[in-house]
């Protein structure tokens, strides 16, 4: 009951919040369309989505970027303090405002600056993300299509929704008149302390066709039960690895304990120490969350757990690496079944 009153008040939210949207595009009026920049651009103001997953899918982009206009003035803006510790690493950025943690800095940042090029990477209509769209002064303002976003923008890109968000991405380097293939659109890590302990795992690993498995997702609908994870144990007959954070570590250690062929390991302390494991992997098992992004960093094949529908399959399937994805024939990821799962991993394997 609670549950069912949370999600009521959330999409009374969602709407008066979409609302509000309708009413200042109807109020500030369209700008004027340009469907290409003129003169020359020297800065570009990206508003960055959120969580890690999102993080590593919008790296393409800015490498693609800084790779053909070397000079190229990077900034972004973080909503999440996740989002801007992750990008405050990246030497391809030249600078990253936190809008949520130093409110007044951002804004006098942003009544004295105006940047050449906007690109909003929201694919649907968000509150925080418009109103930074309107505040920001901008030559250009650039983003993708949706029914709220028309008159915010100088131009839209019109791509299917379930498509993927790194191609999405992408497209502001389209706009730049930046030509593009699709093997230039892997993802990365920015260069991050690694404790030594975590190195050495690595070197140990490196060449040993250890199978990772993950056990976190950051929402129980899309995790998988440790009885699960226990019975793939057996049915694989294969070193393993474990990864987990949070309410999870206790899972990681029942695991360890569980069998032989499960590789004890230091808890990773981030998703940088995470990745340096995850690059000596033969194949990673995860439920739908920023390791398979990570994964494709690395090359490193992904067997996916996914619910159903294609609401996150179709839109952040694992980019460019051998995968596979397993669904649920549910909202719950816990229904599918370990044999499913391993016969997905076989293919892989072979």
């Amino acid at each position: 009951m609670k549950k069912e009153k949370q999600d009521i008040k959330k999409d009374i939210n969602r709407k008066n919040k979409r609302w509000l949207i309708r009413l200042l595009g109807w109020m500030t009026g369209p700008l004027p369309e340009k469907l290409k920049p003129e003169g020359e651009i020297s800065s570009v103001m990206i508003l960055a989505q959120e969580k890690l997953g999102d993080c590593i899918l919008l790296t393409p982009t800015i490498r693609l970027l800084k790779t053909h206009k070397p000079d190229l003035d990077i900034n972004l803006v973080c909503f999440s303090r996740v989002s801007a510790s992750f990008f405050e690493q990246d030497p391809n950025i030249s600078a990253v405002y936190r809008v949520k943690e130093n409110i007044r800095k951002y804004y006098r940042f942003g009544w004295n600056k105006q940047v050449d090029v906007l690109f909003n990477t929201k694919d649907h209509p968000s509150f925080n993300f418009m109103i930074q769209t309107l505040f920001i002064k901008a030559r250009y303002k650039v983003g993708i299509y949706h029914d709220y976003h028309p008159n915010y923008f100088n131009f839209l890109f019109h791509v299917d929704f379930y498509s993927h968000i790194i191609e999405k991405n992408a497209l502001i380097a389209r706009y730049l008149g930046i030509s593009y293939s699709e093997k230039e659109l892997k993802p990365y890590l920015p260069p991050a302390e690694i404790r030594p302990e975590i190195k050495e795992l690595a070197v140990s690993l490196s060449g040993q066709k250890v199978i990772g498995l993950n056990l976190s997702a950051g929402n129980p609908d899309r995790e998988w039960t440790v009885e699960n994870w226990k019975n793939l144990i057996s049915l694989m007959g294969k070193e393993v690895i474990v990864f987990a954070v949070g309410d999870r570590m206790d899972d990681k250690k029942s695991l360890e304990a569980f069998s032989g062929l499960v590789i004890p390991s230091p808890d990773t302390k981030s998703i940088f120490e995470a990745g340096e494991l995850i690059s000596k992997l033969a194949l990673l098992i995860t439920p739908d969350t920023s390791q398979i992004h990570v994964a494709s960093c690395f090359g490193i094949p992904v067997c996916g757990l996914f619910q159903a529908g294609n609401l996150h399959s179709g839109r952040f399937y694992p980019y460019g690496i051998p995968y596979r994805t397993v669904q649920s024939e549910s909202y719950q990821v816990a229904d599918i079944k370990p044999d499913a799962v391993w016969v997905a991993a076989k293919e892989l394997l072979n």
